[in-house]
């Protein structure tokens, strides 16, 4: 079994380069779902998650530091412990398939496992380790069109446009346009 560094402090969990990013929300009834596969997971690439306890948190209030009871990841301490008696497992190249993530547009989402994704990205990063997690189910999603977000587009662009339109009648873009039209033939 290799040495591996297998708990954090807050002080090397507030070093790590991804410590102050936020998680993003997921809300599948944005979302349209298009298939599922098994696929290994940059976890560089996760910028969010589904579950609204953990949504708007920066994963370094998540990552569990031993000894720590406050931090708010649920079952973080217990991953926490799973990690120092087998960090081998977060390695191996085996089915994941019961780690979860949605992928839209080329950005991750948790779906499952916050703990253990939380705690692996943390001892990928504590170890220069690349942050894959190999055979992990995905789910592809693209985002909802619906009827109400395309007439708003269009009324917005109209609102522009009869701004733009009102604009060019006016006796201030008049005198810019001759202004401009003289400058170009006597200069």
């Amino acid at each position: 079994m290799s040495s591996y560094i297998t708990s954090f402090t807050r002080d090397m969990v507030d070093n790590f380069s991804f410590s102050d990013h936020i998680l993003k929300e997921f809300d599948s009834r944005d979302y349209e779902f298009i298939r599922s596969d098994i696929l290994n997971v940059d976890l560089d690439l996760v910028v969010g998650t589904d579950h609204p306890d953990y949504e708007g948190k920066t994963w370094g209030e998540l990552i569990p530091i031993e000894g720590d009871k406050y931090h708010t990841l649920k079952r973080g301490e217990r991953a926490l412990k799973q990690l120092q008696e087998n960090p081998d497992y977060y390695l191996e190249d085996k089915n994941n398939s019961d780690w979860k993530f949605h992928l839209v547009n080329g950005e991750f989402y948790i779906c499952s496992t916050n703990h253990r994704v939380v705690t692996a990205k943390a001892f990928f990063e504590a170890n220069h380790l690349p942050p894959i997690i190999k055979n992990a189910q995905v789910s592809f999603y693209r985002r909802k069109i619906d009827s109400d977000s395309i007439a708003n587009s269009l009324r917005d662009e109209q609102d522009t446009n009869s701004s733009i339109t009102s604009y060019l009648k006016t006796t201030e873009f008049k005198v810019i346009l001759a202004l401009c039209v003289l400058a170009y033939f006597f200069f």
